[in-house]
């Protein structure tokens, strides 16, 4: 019986994997980058974007590229992985760029190609009316192609239309390990050395590049822009207009409300677009993840994560932050302001009447975000615990798993200390640590209060704190009953779900120092130094492609197979 179960999940596993490769029919690699984006039209209007010319690149090399996305992408990958081959015909595909300052003129060769810059507003662009340094082309957009019209800010590092290569391995690494994350994440194709070098204020250099990524809807694609200056400024109002005929289209409007009503279609998508951001930034707050910027153009309308200049691992549950001005992980207030009431806010001011008339109102739009925040918080922190997550979920709408979650929410952030996260930071930032507490009572014997007690004596002794100790054993010896209950109804032996449980504990609350964005910077320099001399790529390959597998795999299907044919 047993290994015809395990036998039946490797078949379904490879159904799924037949099944996605089906869901793209094969395609040439340059078929990604032909003609105009594939969002003008769909979700985007003419108005958003601005035609600009690139230039073949002569010196460009390719430093990375994401073999598994491009085989998602129906592209057909040699068994050997990367050609000589294959790879100019990434350089063929995506080798183009917008000729800056000081770039010399061998750099670029006769050909031309057109890409679009997108025009978009809302907080958090400063004087731009949009994509300073990135264009799109077909389903992608390169990210540090070259200056564009819509650059504003000269004196910020974005206005010289350069994206250096130090941004560009995090870029890569996170668009990995963000695909974990409940609605996932906008992914980098390739990164590609330019062959051009920037002299910096401060005297040094870097090197510059172009970072290949999805092309991604932003919530700020359907705000105004605050710089009314000049003919972008003029015919902002008629983007809007144009956006708002699209915004049905563009948002991720659940599948039960095809052939509503479009009022009915936006207030869902909407709706359904609160919910993605609470159990996104839920899931990432749980895992030890921040973002470190919050704006309507530093995510998809679709919920994925969107560039990930500031985002870091963390060593706990600090109140750390990277930008002086945005509130620290841990807060939930600077998301609620920024991509929940102030975008219906401004959503409502900037569309036409007849769009604005259609939108929820603000007090029910919060209110949403506040259910489903609880909701995937209570999710997320009883996940820490082990559970495996169809269980979890069957669980998670009970008073146990409930008063689980807030009392482990409680001894995680217990004692959190405020901290720049910019610099090398402490790893000891909150009292207690929530992960070595959990892993303890995983692996205790039994499931009664007197084994539960004595795997807390080392992590979290009763006298440290009488009245959490208690509250801690309480909930978690009441949610473990239920678990293994729901368990055994579900088909699991109790001595496998309790080594599931210990698995997956270990890994969910596993710490990943090599993701802090400060030990991630200076490994980065350090591969870049290397690659600066020798040229030769390898070194950054290899560290992109482990660190992008980091904490692999959270949901643990693999030991559930290991498990059923023991």
């Amino acid at each position: 019986m047993i290994h015809l179960r395990a036998v039946f999940i490797a078949l379904y596993a490879l159904l799924l994997l037949l099944a996605g490769q089906l869901a793209y029919a094969s395609v040439a690699i340059e078929d990604l980058a032909k003609g105009s984006p594939t969002t003008l039209g769909t979700a985007l209007g003419s108005k958003t974007y601005v035609k600009v010319t690139a230039r073949r690149l002569t010196g460009a090399r390719l430093v990375w590229v994401n073999l598994e996305l491009l085989r998602e992408r129906g592209v057909p990958i040699p068994p050997e992985g990367l050609t000589p081959q294959l790879e100019q015909a990434i350089l063929k595909a995506f080798a183009f760029g917008i000729p800056g300052k000081d770039e010399p003129e061998s750099a670029f060769g006769p050909e031309e190609k057109i890409f679009f810059a997108d025009r978009y507003g809302g907080s958090g662009v400063g004087d731009n009316f949009g994509s300073g340094r990135a264009a799109s082309s077909g389903e992608i957009q390169i990210k540090g192609i070259g200056k564009t019209p819509l650059v504003a800010n000269q004196g910020d590092d974005h206005s010289n239309g350069f994206a250096p290569l130090e941004e560009a391995v995090r870029e890569a690494i996170w668009g990995e390990i963000n695909r974990d994350l409940p609605h996932g994440s906008n992914r980098v194709i390739a990164v590609i050395d330019r062959g051009t070098t920037t002299r910096l204020p401060n005297g040094t250099h870097q090197c510059n590049t172009l970072i290949v990524r999805e092309n991604a809807v932003r919530p700020a694609h359907f705000l105004a822009n605050f710089n009314t200056r000049g003919r972008y400024g003029k015919s902002d109002p008629a983007r809007l207009n144009q956006n708002a005929k699209l915004l049905e289209e563009a948002l991720p409007v659940p599948a039960q409300y095809k052939g509503d009503s479009r009022k009915t279609r936006i207030s869902a998508g909407l709706f359904e677009f609160a919910t993605r951001v609470a159990q996104q930034y839920a899931a990432a707050f749980a895992r030890m993840f921040y973002h470190g910027a919050t704006s309507p153009s530093n995510i998809e309308l679709s919920g994925k994560f969107l560039d990930f200049g500031t985002q870091t691992a963390l060593p706990g549950y600090p109140r750390l932050r990277i930008i002086d001005n945005e509130a620290p992980s841990g807060s939930i207030a600077e998301v609620r302001k920024e991509l929940i009431t102030g975008f219906l806010r401004n959503l409502k001011a900037d569309m036409p009447p007849d769009v604005a008339r259609t939108l929820p109102t603000g007090k029910e739009f919060a209110a949403h975000f506040d259910t489903a925040y609880a909701e995937a918080r209570t999710n997320e922190f009883s996940l820490l615990a082990g559970a495996p997550p169809e269980l979890a979920q069957l669980l998670a709408p009970t008073l146990s798993a409930q008063n689980l979650a807030k009392v482990l929410e409680e001894v995680a952030v217990h004692g959190a200390k405020q901290v720049k996260g910019r610099y090398q930071v402490p790893e000891q930032l909150n009292t207690y640590d929530l992960g070595a507490i959990l892993n303890s009572l995983a692996a205790a014997k039994t499931n009664d209060r007197k084994s539960l007690s004595q795997a807390l004596e080392t992590e979290f002794p009763q006298k440290s704190n009488p009245e959490l100790h208690e509250l801690l054993l309480t909930s978690y010896q009441n949610y473990m009953a239920k678990l293994y209950a729901l368990g055994w109804n579900s088909g699991f032996e109790t001595a496998s779900l309790k080594a599931l449980i210990r698995a997956n504990t270990k890994t969910r609350n596993a710490r990943h120092p090599e993701l802090y964005r400060w030990k991630m910077m200076d490994l980065n320099f350090e591969l870049i130094h290397e690659y600066e001399i020798t040229h030769d790529p390898s070194a950054i390959r290899a560290s992109i492609d482990r660190r992008a597998r980091t904490g692999e795999p959270r949901c643990n299907r693999a030991h559930v197979e290991q498990l059923l044919t023991q």
